[in-house]
């Protein structure tokens, strides 16, 4: 990612964390209570390597915390699912605008999960979750006008 990019990804996330957000011991905290959930979804639903929402208690510890309040800071949950999006997108959005680290489908269901959103099919290998579709589309045009200046 060029600096420009990570420029644009700092100043879209400052100018779109929601107030009241959880700070890192909340996030910490949030992350240990969805354990045992998480755990029993993947039992319950289980997925090949690489697609199973356990896996994000893989990740660092550092790591963690940044899926989550990343998740956390750049969607609303809405009533419904928006079934345009998947996991699998998220996943690279996560990797674009956050001058992220790499991680699979799993873990990225695994922070959606911990931040509390609700997916549709648990049997899918790519979950679509209730994020709003605005948000999605806000951050779909960053990266457009980021790409437009390299």
């Amino acid at each position: 990612m060029s600096s420009y990019d990570e420029d644009m990804a700092a100043i879209y996330l400052k100018n779109n964390i929601r107030s009241g957000m959880l700070g890192v011991d909340e996030i910490e905290k949030l992350i240990s209570d969805k354990k045992e959930k998480i755990t029993l979804i993947s039992k319950v639903y289980p997925q090949k390597d690489g697609n199973d929402p356990i896996e994000f208690y893989q990740l660092e510890k550092k790591q963690q915390i940044e899926a989550v309040a990343w998740v956390l800071e750049t969607f609303r949950p809405i009533k419904n699912i928006n079934a345009s999006n998947t996991s699998y997108g998220y996943k690279h959005m996560f990797e674009w605008f956050h001058n992220g680290f790499y991680m699979n489908n799993g873990e990225m269901k695994g922070a959606f999960l911990i931040a509390g959103f609700n997916c549709n099919n648990p049997y899918e290998i790519n979950w679509c979750f209730n994020v709003s579709k605005s948000d999605v589309k806000r951050l779909s045009e960053l990266k457009n006008r980021t790409w437009e200046y390299r």
